[in-house]
């Protein structure tokens, strides 16, 4: 399979079912979704994929009226094509456009960051082949509970490690918000690579460092540990991420639905986390948590 294309899946679905179409699409690797055209009951959406096989990734419609039971005829697939990644640069740019995140944060690629309002902060994100911008609910949600955090907190927190760093926005918020060591780990070697050409874009060469790399190579715990992936990611690493958290630390989980919730509220308590705020946007859901206090 050519390694230099990606897919575009073209689908047209009612509006009630854009997240658990995107949370379908997400837990079968898709890399990035965009809405193309929102009609008065029904969506139309963009779906990208790398290196995935196009006769598997035409059956994911069917695929997923199967597996929520709906009826098939509920979502239309339009079109799949395959696309050069040379292509991917000038597709993106007519949709990654500045967006504002919680109170301090704009969002923007290299090619828009003038003109930004002077009381927000940019974080700077190249899309690359990283299809990575932040745009989801879920990094959202995350960067919501972050700032929240932080602002909040009586000092600035010492350290900060992003579990699935993607493309850094995570990272570069905590950075820009003062907190002075900020560490990051992926499974993609291409991840990395991403975070270190948007780090240089950002000007925190000196504050984020990320490596290749499982959670248990971590050898220290963090003030902050933050992870925004999904449901099945999150359960498979969750004890992991608790172990990470210093003792008066916080533990920011996002990427997963409400009805995975109290699942995942169970898992973490059993490992002495307890919830203390919980995010939500549309379908998507975020929490804080802090460990339990021994009686």
């Amino acid at each position: 399979m050519d390694s230099k294309s990606y897919l575009e899946l073209s689908v047209e679905l009612p509006r009630l079912q854009e997240d658990l179409w995107s949370a379908f699409c997400f837990e079968e690797n898709a890399l990035g979704i965009e809405i193309v055209n929102e009609l008065e009951t029904r969506l139309q959406m963009r779906v990208f994929f790398e290196n995935q096989d196009i006769r598997l990734v035409k059956k994911l419609p069917q695929q997923f009226c199967q597996f929520y039971q709906q009826p098939l005829g509920t979502i239309q697939l339009l079109a799949l094509e395959r696309y050069p990644y040379e292509d991917w640069q000038s597709a993106w740019k007519q949709y990654f456009l500045p967006t504002n995140v919680g109170q301090s944060f704009t969002i923007c690629p290299p090619w828009k960051i003038a003109g930004h309002s002077a009381e927000r902060i940019p974080i700077v994100i190249d899309p690359g082949q990283g299809f990575g911008t932040g745009h989801h609910p879920s990094t959202r949600l995350a960067l919501e509970a972050l700032e929240q955090h932080i602002l909040q907190a009586e000092t600035i927190p010492v350290s900060m490690v992003d579990i699935g760093i993607g493309s850094g926005i995570l990272s570069f918020a905590a950075a820009h918000l003062g907190v002075p060591l900020v560490h990051g780990v992926d499974l993609e070697k291409e991840a990395i690579q991403d975070v270190m050409k948007n780090r240089k874009l950002n000007s925190l060469e000196q504050v984020v460092q990320a490596v290749v790399g499982k959670p248990n190579c971590l050898q220290t715990q963090y003030a902050i540990v933050i992870s925004n992936m999904l449901f099945q990611e999150l359960l498979s690493v969750k004890t992991d991420l608790a172990h990470l958290v210093a003792p008066t630390g916080v533990l920011i989980c996002s990427g997963f639905l409400e009805q995975q919730w109290p699942a995942l509220k169970t898992d973490f308590q059993e490992l002495g986390m307890a919830p203390l705020y919980l995010f939500q946007k549309e379908e998507w859901r975020a929490v804080i948590l802090t460990h339990t206090p021994t009686p």
